[in-house]
Order: structure tokens, then sequence, then C-alpha cells
């Protein structure tokens, strides 16, 4: 067997970013190149040949080997497992966990996922992220892909969801993997259903709970090894990144999927006066500690006489300040009391200031609110950025961990800030306060004939009770469509009238999804405000005059992140609703059941309550275009 590459190795221009599974023939990387993921195939056999037959498959040779590259999205995970021997249990792990909680939307209320159809290895795709999907079976799916129970009783039963993922897990893991990943397994696969795990959800819980964390690379070193949180992101011709450095012994997170970069070479030369923050910290008293280090034209500057420090704290100033050198050359310490700051939280300045040249830094802290416990999988959800004002640009945006719940970042931050790789030297970021920066939301339901019963009565009543949970500043709207598209309530804070409307929902006639979304998109272009839209649908559409591709273009055209809920039926075109969804900011939910649509409608609520935001001039003022087109998709991790 040949060399194996640790995460950070840079193979031509692709960065390894963790290692997905070692064999006796090829070994396969999960990389990055330019923000985009894809599979790196290292082949070890002279004689390996995969049969790929994707065109935007890549070969190439680098350092004596042979090398094939494709992109992550739609790989099958049996096309993956034919080129290792195993997986990695760190890879595997967290991707199945998540997959087995989407099965669990349905298996938690007792229904079996797909309706009844089963479980089969050969519908199970990676997306872009590299993140593992339910696609639709077919005829030809492969027998031995499958892992029907062994109850002899009727074996479409929540349980069976249960066995299905463990015993697909089984198959796909090394024998080598941990003792506690075992001992899950072992329940979900045993023999007696009655001792599995209640259902798909419960089962990727515990397995959430032992798998080791992902050995996986860094995105460009600070100083210190210090947790911290990239987010990836598109905003019109400006790509931006924030980074989210939490600096809190508490949050003990771990790194996603970040970009390995290149560390600096010996040759680059900084020529300018600046402060790198090595940590910070503040305690319940609002006692705080910033280490920080000064350079002055890329060298050390350790002459404290030469300096000077000031901090302000939410536009106040701080006193009384007490620095001291550390015995590192340029490495000093600040040490101060906050008053009551750290009870609201806000922006913390830090200036450093020599003969005729200053730098500030900014650094944040929040009420610690964070979960408790380690995730690996902590990424950007919803996602809005505002361009009416630009070259001022305001982006609101909202993490989730792993299992797609609201995460909240609490305690000491340090946040950082690029457009198209240039750093944003001034920027405010902030917790969105909903009694300041409302939320508009539109409510769009599916009032087709397909609905008729149970599903528009539950529609009704989830949309309702998402309504009354609204704080009193926040805008609500009302759109349903069938054959015709209506607007039944006119965004504004009235919140009775919107319920009125949703109680005279009725379902009648056809379909017409693509001219929903390009009527409602086009009536949110016009507002300037932090909103969300919500569509809900339980079947392909059948009559719309606009096509999928300009219900898609004018949706990403109005920059406004979009939820789509699925209802299952034999109709309803999940990929779809996905890419709506997934192209515009926001997230797809599915409902196998009509009473589950609470619960979701619910999430969705949660999501938009715990954004964060960023304002910023843009460093490019003369793209006057700036915010012409679509938000790209984005990912964050902690």
């Amino acid at each position: 067997m040949g060399k194996l590459y640790p995460p950070g190795t840079l193979i031509q221009d692709f960065n390894i970013v963790e290692l997905a599974g070692d064999g006796t023939a090829s070994n396969v990387y999960f990389a990055a190149r330019e923000n985009f993921y894809y599979w790196l195939l290292q082949i070890e056999q002279a004689d390996f040949a995969p049969s790929v037959r994707s065109p935007q498959l890549e070969r190439f040779e680098f350092g004596g080997e042979r090398w094939m590259a494709l992109p992550t999205t739609g790989t099958s995970i049996v096309e993956l497992a034919g080129w290792v021997d195993k997986f990695e249990t760190a890879f595997i792990g967290w991707r199945w966990a998540l997959l087995a909680r989407n099965a669990g939307f349905a298996s938690a209320r007792g229904a079996v996922w797909r309706e009844g159809n089963d479980f089969n290895l050969a519908r199970q795709i990676f997306n872009s992220q590299g993140e593992l999907m339910f696609t639709q079976p077919t005829r030809n799916d492969p027998p031995e892909y499958a892992f029907p129970p062994p109850e002899s009783e009727d074996p479409r039963t929540s349980a069976s969801d249960v066995y299905a993922l463990g015993a697909a897990l089984k198959q796909l893991l090394p024998a080598t993997a941990p003792r506690a990943v075992q001992s899950v397994l072992t329940r979900a696969t045993d023999p007696n259903s009655a001792k599995r795990y209640a259902d798909a959800h419960a089962f990727g819980d515990a397995l959430a709970k032992v798998l080791p964390e992902p050995q996986r690379a860094h995105a460009a070193r600070p100083p210190s090894k210090l947790p911290r949180n990239l987010i990836l992101l598109g905003a019109g011709l400006a790509a931006l990144c924030v980074a989210i450095f939490a600096l809190l012994a508490f949050f003990n997170f771990s790194e996603e999927i970040a970009v390995a970069r290149p560390e600096p070479r010996a040759t680059d030369k900084v020529t300018q006066f600046t402060t790198q923050i090595l940590a910070w910290t503040m305690d319940a008293q609002c006692n705080a500690v910033v280490q920080l280090r000064v350079l002055d034209d890329g060298k050390p500057l350790g002459a404290i006489d030469l300096l000077q420090f000031f901090v302000r704290a939410a536009g106040q100033p701080i006193e009384p300040l007490k620095v001291e050198k550390n015995a590192e050359d340029a490495v000093y310490t600040l040490t101060f009391h906050n008053g009551d700051f750290c009870l609201r939280g806000g922006e913390i300045r830090v200036t450093a200031q020599t003969v005729g040249k200053q730098v500030n830094n900014i650094l944040w802290y929040y009420p610690n609110k964070a979960e408790e416990g380690s995730f690996s999988g902590v990424r950007l959800g919803s996602r809005q950025i505002i361009t009416r004002g630009f070259p001022r640009l305001r982006m609101y945006f909202g993490m989730t961990n792993r299992f797609g719940r609201p995460f909240l970042v609490g305690g000491a931050l340090r946040v950082s800030l690029r457009q198209d790789g240039v750093e944003v030297p001034e920027f405010q970021f902030a917790a969105v306060n909903p009694d300041t920066d409302p939320l508009t939301a539109a409510l769009v339901i599916d009032t087709s004939g397909s609905m008729q019963g149970e599903p528009i009565a539950r529609a009704r009543e989830a949309a309702i009770a998402f309504v009354e949970k609204l704080n009193p500043q926040e805008r609500v709207c009302v759109y349903r469509f069938s054959t015709e598209v209506q607007q039944l309530h006119e965004c504004n804070t009235d919140h009775a009238a919107a319920i009125r409307a949703l109680n005279g929902l009725t379902a009648v006639g056809n379909t017409s999804l693509y001219d929903a979304i390009v009527k409602v998109s086009d009536i949110h272009a016009a507002r300037a405000e932090r909103q969300a839209i919500i569509v809900l649908s339980d079947g392909d559409d059948t009559t719309s005059k606009a096509t999928l591709e300009e219900a898609m273009t004018q949706s990403q055209r109005t920059n406004v992140p979009i939820y789509t809920i699925g209802l299952l039926n034999k109709d309803l075109q999940t990929d779809i609703l996905r890419q709506l969804a997934e192209r515009n900011g926001g997230s797809y939910l599915e409902s196998p059941s009509p009473d589950q649509l609470g619960g979701l409608y619910q999430g969705i609520r949660e999501a938009l309550a715990t954004q964060f935001f960023v304002e910023f001039d843009s460093v490019f003022p003369e793209r006057k275009q700036g915010g012409s087109t679509p938000l790209n998709r984005g990912v964050g991790h902690i």
C-alpha cells in the first residue's frame, strides 16, 4: 500500500479535507478546489481503472501517482464504495447519522420512509457538500444493496428502517470501528425488532454521540490552535467569507469541511502595521483578557514604550486597562473589566497605536446560549443579502447543527470578513433583534385538489400556529396556489387578518407551483428587509405558464431565502423543492404525514429567530451590479 496523505495536503490544485477510505487498489479523499468539493481518487494498483462515466471526471498525474477527481454531486454511495475496501468511521459516521435523522422525519411518527419502499444503498447519493441524500426508488434497484429486516411479520415498520440503516452501515464500516459505534449498530440490527431503537431519528442521535471526530483540514491557520467558524458564501458578484472564532474552551468545537489553504511562503512580505488576536476570553463577571501580537512592516514590535492600547466596549471607553508584555516577543496581554457588558453583549474595539500608525481589532461577545457538547457539523442556515443600498451591504444568516437544528453561538467571538478574498476592514456583526429588525414571512400554500381533507386542515393549523408565535412587529403575507395564484393577505402586522385568510383555505384545482414562485418572488424583490418565503406543496407542477428555469431565475434574483416543505405522496417532486430551497438560501424539509407539518413550521420559526447579520461597505464599490446575480449556496462550520 502506498502513502496516505493527511488533511491539508495540496495535490495539484486540490486541497485534501479528509480521508474517505483506503484500499488495496485505490484511496479516496474528500477535497476542495476553489470552494467546490470533489472526490479525489488516488490510484495505487497499476491496472485499476474504476468505471466512471461522468464527463466531469478529471485525470492527472502528481508525484508519480495516478489521480482522478470527480465533483461530489450525484455520486452514489455504492459507486464510491467500489473504489475502497471500507470507509473511514469518522468520514461515513456523521453522514449516516444525518441520513438517519432525515429518515426519521417519517419513522418518528410510525410511518415508514418513502411509503414503505425498501431501503437500498443504490439510492443514496452525495450532494455538493459531501452529505448523503435519499433519492427516489427505481425498478432496477439491485437487490444485493437492499437490507430487509429478519422479522416474518409486516417488515414495513419504523423498526425496519432502523434495521436497514444499521445493516447498511455495518457493510460500509471497517471491522476496526470503535467499540461504542459497533454497540450502537448491534442494537440497531437486533433480530428482535422490539429491542432496536424506537425509530431512525433515535438511531441517528445514538450514532452521533459515539462517533470519532473527523480528521479534517484546517483553513488558514491562526497563530495558536483555536477553534473557529468558517462561512463561505456569495453575494452577487461579491463572494463573502465570514469567519467566526469561538475562543471559549467551553465550546470545544471541531471543524467540519473547511477549505485547506497553503501556509504563507517565507518570501511573502507584510508591509503594514498589524495586530494578530491570539486569544480572548470574558468570564461571568465581565472580566476580559485579550492576547495579541503586534507587527510593524512584518517585524515584531516589542518596544512597549512605543505602543499605546485603547479598548471601547459598546462604544464606551474602558478604563483602567492593564497591559503586560509576554515573554514571547511582541505578544501583549490586555486585562480589563467591562461593567455589566457581558450580560447584554455587543462589540469590543481594541486599538493599538504607535507613532503615526493605528490599527483596530473588533471582537464580539454574546451571552452564552450555545448548545452543550461537541459539534462537528455546524453549518450556515438561512441566509439573505440586501444590496438595495449598494455599496452598503447587509447579510443575514443562521447556523444549524448537523441535524438541522438552530445553533446559537455565544461567548467570546472573533469575526473576520472577506469579500472575494479581500479583507473588509470595518463591519458590524450582531445577533438579530426581532424588535428592531422584524421579519417579513410569506406563507405560500398549495391548495390544489390533492390537498383535500386532512392535508389542507393540518396545513391551516400549522400556518396559523406559525403566525400566532410571530412578534407583534413582524409582518406576514399569505398566498395560495392551485390552478391560479392568489395573494390572500398583504404583508403587514395584522396577524388576526392573516389567520382569517388561512382559515378560509380550501383545496381544489391543479398545481401551479412555478407560477407561484415567480409571482411571490416578484412581489418580495421590491422589499428591502429581513424576509423568508415558506412554500408548502404535496405534488408536481401541472398547470404553470412559467417553466422551472424561469421560477429558479426569478427566485434567485429576489435574493430572499426560500424554505420548501414537501408533504409526501406519489406525485411529490422532492428534487425540485430541494433545488428551490438550496439555491435561495433556505432549506428543504419533508413531512411524511400532515400532522407533522406543525413541527416543521416551528423549526423554520426557530431558525429565523436565531439569525445573525453582518453589515459593511463593499470593498468593490465600482461593481454597480453587485446585487444582480443570485446568492450562491454557502456552508459554515464550527
